[in-house]
This record gives C-alpha cells, structure tokens and sequence, in this order.
C-alpha cells in the first residue's frame, strides 16, 4: 500500500484505527518491527513497532511493557486517526492534515527518487 492509499483510508475514516496508525509509522516514517516477549503469564509473545526495530527501546528511552496481556503493535505510534467523544474536537480537520502529511510525503519520496 502506497501512501496515497494511506492518505485515502485516513479521510474515509468514522473513528480511531490503531491498525491504521501502525501503517503509517510502518510505510511513512520506515518503523520496524521489534519483539515483544511473553508476558507474566507467558502468553502474548508479539511485535511493536519502533523507529529502528530494536526491542525495548524507542528514541532513547527503555521500555517495559505491561505485565499482562497482548500489546499492539501501533503501541508506540502516534495516534494519527485519533478520535474523541467531544464533538468540539476538530476530527475532520485532524485527518485532514494528516492525509495532506501523506500526500506531502509522496511527494517528497517521489522527488528524491529522482533527485
């Protein structure tokens, strides 16, 4: 999925997609995949995402998960399809910035490329 692609899932958006927040670390800004062990009660083995894929640490600062439970691979995103319940809160305009970041984004990856 280009991020155009990504740009049009953000608009057609009706509320949060943390799925969705994940892929646009992942094909934006090139986050890895990093593991995540067992928890407590040695289940829930999995992966976050991180800006360089190495576990437990993300921009410098160490990491310790939750005891228990599943961890979602967007754990360390930002929440770009953020929602809120308070209708004063600015949704559309949210997700229209960030489909333009997107959108800007292809840009500058398209230039570059042939720089």
């Amino acid at each position: 999925m280009d991020l155009l692609e990504l740009a049009e899932r953000v608009e057609g958006l009706t509320g949060p997609d943390r799925d969705l927040d994940a892929e646009i670390c992942e094909k934006a800004y090139g986050w890895k995949l990093s593991p995540v062990p067992a928890d407590a009660k040695g289940e829930n083995a999995g992966e976050v995402l991180t800006p360089d894929g190495q576990p437990f640490t993300v921009n410098g600062e160490r990491w310790v998960y939750p005891p228990i439970g599943k961890i979602h691979r967007a754990y360390h995103c930002h929440p770009w399809t953020r929602d809120c319940m308070d209708p004063a809160f600015p949704r559309g305009a949210v997700r229209q910035q960030t489909a333009a970041l997107l959108r800007s984004l292809t840009e500058i990856n398209r230039v570059s490329d042939h720089g």
